[in-house]
């Protein structure tokens, strides 16, 4: 630029007043940015004033024999724009910053007091901040404008809040604790993280957009209340004037699109009397429409119907897809005198949801031999309705280590059976016999099959009569957690004894041991273990791989016992220290 009152061109250039220069023609609050290819001029005004704009576009083209371009035309334009102050005029919003509510999905409601008091309830309000609707120009405070939101779905994440372009919330007021969602269910979706949105441009102090990050996606069809409070930072939302949009101000998410739930247990067994499976189902579409997204974990519970008690956790499946689980918990003692209940709990969104039935195993019990019959009973099985049972007895072959099933007779709904011995066991012949129950379901579709317990019957006919017992008695193992392999003659091997004791005691006739170092390496193996578990010829702490006598400490050891003319196994774990210079 140039002087005018200096006379001729050129003169001297005109100095910028202070506080202005070629990149701060204007007051802004970090500049201007001038995009080239497309004309559009960003920036934020600092206080009231009027700026001018001169644009001007210039017509390039390239002259074809020099390679040079030249100017062709030009076009200039000046724009006045006004910076004017409207905070504390009439035409300032004084409640804080504005929704925007003109994006799809999204409306303004006029609902009664009365009518909104279920939802402060619900979210644990006294009242609400939202402004009283007007009528002719006069406030009708029985009134208030809620903003209904009705575009999310099941199982989103982000919640997207548009704010009016003239008064938007400033940046640094913009806190994630500043909001809180309560779900229908009362459960709290909270807020972990916000996209403010804040660098579109430099300099940039406010935001017309806001995106809530949940903790915990939506997962359950209803009304979410979503509502502002006084966050960490100490305000809740203020705009460029400086008012607040103010606590308790309540916007309501409605989501109709999650799909329904249904999960039962199918079916309780026992399995070859060794331990109970647990089948469940769900409901096939509910986890096709992602609800994986929200699934946390399937909880077994267990309650002792026997004893009586409630449930309690016995344990935790983390896998969705899951449908049946086992539990490896019960004993062989628990299977013959305990009936437990189960029941299935989803756990989504790290809330725990109501077991929707349960379902009970089937305890099989008898009574001493009378007058030729052994009675059997059992209690009802409550996996489905008008069980039937069937009975059956059957008898151990060496050759195959296993029992061969007969039925005796389909019993309908019948709870008790009195077994005939003479009718269906050889009385010239020793034999071992085992009995059990099985239910099955009057439904075509329903293919499950639940067994109880096993009971078992050692007939010897040499004796006048039969064994008093029909449990054979195999000992209780005594498994030492120390040795001390010093030649002293005292503990200097590692050997299980089995206290003895009743009319049917029998040893275990296989015992396998293996021991494995802290770092889980073998260092000790016999698959025969039971001709030299004694006393004086047990394991002695030699490492099976160096032959060299193993380090004080402490080893873990896995113990399986059998017995193959009773069918049993037992598996045992443990550990047992090394302490060469023990007493």
């Amino acid at each position: 630029m140039a002087n005018p009152l200096e006379g001729n061109y050129p003169g001297s250039p005109i100095p910028y007043n202070p506080g202005f220069s070629v990149e701060q023609p204007m007051t802004t609050v970090n500049g201007f940015k001038l995009d080239s290819l497309t004309g559009i001029s960003t920036f934020t005004p600092m206080k009231e004033e009027f700026i001018v704009f001169k644009i001007t576009v210039q017509d390039y083209r390239i002259d074809a024999s020099s390679g040079q371009k030249v100017l062709v035309g030009e076009v200039m334009r000046e724009i006045q724009i006004p910076v004017v102050n409207e905070c504390g005029s009439t035409n300032s919003f004084e409640t804080g910053p504005r929704l925007d509510l003109t994006a799809f999905g999204q409306d303004l409601q006029d609902l009664n007091v009365a009518d909104i008091q279920d939802i402060l309830d619900a979210a644990g309000l006294d009242t609400a901040s939202n402004p009283p609707v007007i009528n002719n120009g006069v406030p009708d405070f029985t009134k208030r404008q809620i903003p209904v939101i009705t575009s999310y779905s099941c199982f989103d994440t982000i919640v997207t809040l548009n704010f009016d372009p003239k008064y938007q919330p400033t940046c640094n007021s913009i806190d994630p604790t500043d909001f809180r969602i309560v779900g229908p269910d009362t459960v709290l979706r909270p807020v972990i993280h916000i996209n403010k949105n804040c660098d579109q441009f430099v300099g940039q102090t406010a935001t017309n957009q806001v995106q809530l990050i949940l903790e915990k996606p939506f997962d359950i069809n209803g009304r979410y209340i979503l509502f502002t409070k006084t966050g960490n930072d100490g305000n809740v939302l203020t705009d460029e004037c400086g008012f607040e949009l103010g606590g308790n101000f309540i916007m309501i998410i409605d989501v109709n699109d999650c799909p329904p739930l249904f999960y039962t247990v199918e079916n309780v067994t026992v399995q070859e009397d060794k331990n109970i499976k647990v089948d469940w189902k769900v409901n096939p579409e509910y986890f096709a429409k992602g609800a994986e997204s929200v699934f946390s974990a399937w909880a077994i519970l267990k309650r002792n119907t026997s004893a009586g008690g409630g449930f309690y956790p016995q344990d935790y499946v983390d896998l969705y897809t899951a449908r049946t689980w086992t539990d490896a918990f019960v004993t062989e003692e628990e299977l013959d005198n305990v009936s437990y209940e189960y029941a299935i709990q989803l756990i989504q969104n790290g809330e725990a949801l109501a077991p929707q039935n349960q379902v009970n195993s089937i305890l099989l019990q008898t009574q001493p031999l009378s007058n030729g019959f052994l009675p059997f009973s059992w209690n009802n099985y409550t996996g489905w309705s008008n069980p039937q049972y069937e009975f059956f007895y059957g008898e151990f072959e060496q050759s195959t280590s296993s029992f061969q099933w007969t039925s005796v007779s389909p019993l309908g709904n019948t709870l008790n059976y009195d077994f005939e011995l003479g009718q269906y066991i050889d009385q010239t012949d020793s034999g071992y016999y085992a009995f059990k129950v099985q239910a099955t379901s009057t439904d075509p579709g329903n293919n499950f099959v639940s067994e109880s317990n096993w009971l078992y019957l050692d007939f010897r006919p040499e004796q006048d009569s039969i064994v008093d017992s029909t449990i054979v008695n195999l000992g209780t193992p005594y498994i030492p957690n120390v040795f001390t392999p010093d030649n002293d003659k005292f503990h200097d091997r590692f050997w299980i004894s089995l206290e003895e004791g009743g009319r049917n005691y029998r040893q275990y006739a296989q015992v396998s041991i293996e021991v494995y170092n802290r770092w889980g390496k073998l260092v000790y193996e016999n698959s025969d273990f039971g001709p030299i578990n004694t006393q004086s010829q047990g394991w002695d702490g030699t490492d099976m791989n160096s032959g060299q006598q193993l380090a004080d400490g402490v080893y873990y050891y896995i113990i399986n016992m059998k017995d193959p003319e009773t069918f049993t196994e037992k598996n045992y774990k443990g550990h047992v220290t090394i302490f060469k210079n023990g007493q």
